[in-house]
């Protein structure tokens, strides 16, 4: 059997795993949790709020920032589906009472965020070490690091073993996101990844999902 030094050009995280790291891999599904990242909340929740246990959902909001925007329907449906939700570049809206936490983009730069409520909890996303320092700066504790596989929005992608590599030595969470689908989510179960993230999941997704 070749070595991981005899296999050019390809992500040997890929292979067939061994039985004990396959056992392991099966006690930590009970454990990934499922990040949606949308800008309409109503059509993602009819469509996966009943699929879906352990759901967290972050609406960017990033062009409408009104404060006197009407959230009752979607606080409403956070209490009905009991689902996590982050509010994206508004503190006053994150201050509103049952909003979970506070979600910073990539390309944000502010480090401070005045008046933000106290032991509200931070994500934010980065594709780089550069970002992920900048995010830890701006006190976040989960950060979505992507894309860690292919999709269709370019051929550039981390693999599990740049992503692993950029993940060591830091003192928060990651969330693996960007091309994550039935054919390839095995591999997140050799990553820190404490869950999937995604910005649309169909049926592919819904097939995995039961797997997970």
């Amino acid at each position: 059997q070749k070595t991981a030094y005899e296999i050019p050009k390809r992500d040997w995280s890929s292979d067939v795993c061994s039985s004990d790291l396959c056992s392991y891999m099966q006690k930590l599904r009970a454990k990934l949790k499922i990040f949606l990242l949308t800008d309409n909340i109503s059509i993602l929740i009819k469509d996966y709020s009943k699929k879906f246990n352990n759901l967290f959902v972050v609406y960017r909001n990033y062009t409408n920032t009104n404060t006197n925007i009407n959230f009752n329907n979607i606080l409403k449906l956070k209490k009905k589906f009991n689902f996590k939700i982050f509010i994206t570049n508004n503190v006053n809206l994150a201050n509103i009472k049952n909003i979970d936490g506070f979600y910073i983009p990539s390309f944000i730069k502010k480090i401070k965020f005045l008046n933000l409520r106290k032991n509200i909890l931070i994500v934010g996303s980065a594709h780089n070490h550069m970002e992920i320092q900048k995010k830890i700066r701006q006190g976040c504790k989960i950060i979505f690091l992507s894309s860690i596989f292919k999709n269709n929005k370019g051929n550039s992608f981390l693999g599990v073993t740049k992503f692993n590599l950029l993940t060591l030595n830091y003192n928060v969470k990651f969330v693996a996101l960007g091309g994550i689908n039935y054919n390839n989510y095995k591999k997140i179960y050799m990553t820190k990844s404490i869950g999937i993230g995604g910005m649309t999941f169909g049926n592919d997704f819904l097939k995995l999902y039961k797997k997970i």
